[in-house]
């Protein structure tokens, strides 16, 4: 546990370290606790992380949607310059070899919060597959039909030669195609007889984070945790059984 000014950090995970560092450099603009742990969460906590998924946090903020691309696709969705959005496309690949639980925590549950936090509208079917590309489990493939006929197509693979990781935002409306793709900035190094590695060389997000906290704050826009947790659930229930799972979204 650990506080400084305004906010406090609880959890002993990475993403609770670099916050932790980050509050030096932003100012809480009202009392704030962030939670990166499982189990029981404090009320009106902020939830962050792959733990959200189990925890009882109600409020969430996904880590990635700090990125300033994927923060532009969702001011452009909220303002309507996209027109009525008609499908998405995510995608999150990690280096080749994550372990299956890894790929799990550290892509398939990321990407779906980054998705859910960009179109909230209900969901009301889930359809999930793990696959393997290279070795067991390394892929899921989730298809979510949301209440308003939206489809989005998300994709998390351990099949990257990269060391580091890559992500893809692809939202289709009727007025316009969005793309953002926020790590594919990073420098390439080739050592001989060796895989090429790509170092990322992209923004502070710690810091980014704790601004979009701030601004989650100020507006009270926050994912539901139960709500996410919800299409978890169904996208696990799914990729066993092989068959979609409906869901019954709120009117």
């Amino acid at each position: 546990m650990s506080q400084s000014g305004e906010w406090m950090i609880l959890g002993d995970t990475s993403i609770a370290n670099l916050l932790r560092h980050a509050t030096g450099y932003v100012n809480a603009d009202q009392p704030i606790t962030i939670t990166t742990d499982a189990g029981d969460a404090p009320v009106g906590a902020i939830g962050v992380g792959p733990s959200v998924y189990a925890s009882t946090v109600q409020h969430v903020v996904p880590y990635f949607n700090a990125f300033e691309a994927i923060d532009d696709v969702q001011r452009a969705i909220a303002g309507g310059s996209v027109g009525k959005v008609y499908g998405c496309y995510a995608s999150m690949r990690v280096p080749r070899g994550t372990s299956p639980d890894a790929l799990v925590a550290g892509a398939v549950g990321p990407i779906l919060a980054v998705c859910r936090d960009l179109l909230p509208q209900p969901v009301a079917r889930v359809w999930a597959r793990r696959a393997a590309l290279f070795a067991p489990d390394d892929a899921w493939f989730i298809t979510l039909r949301l209440a308003d006929e939206t489809i989005v197509t998300i994709e998390a693979l351990a099949s990257g030669t990269a060391s580091s990781r890559e992500i893809l935002i692809e939202v289709t409306g009727s007025e316009r195609v969005l793309r953002a793709e926020p790590t594919a900035q990073g420098i390439r190094v080739e050592p001989l007889a060796r895989e090429p590695m790509i170092w990322p060389w992209w923004e502070d997000l710690a810091e980014r984070f704790l601004a979009l906290v701030n601004r989650r704050a100020a507006t009270q826009q926050w994912l539901n945790g139960d709500d996410l947790r919800a299409v978890w659930q169904a996208a696990h229930r799914s990729a066993v059984s092989g068959e979609p799972v409906e869901l019954n979204p709120r009117s």
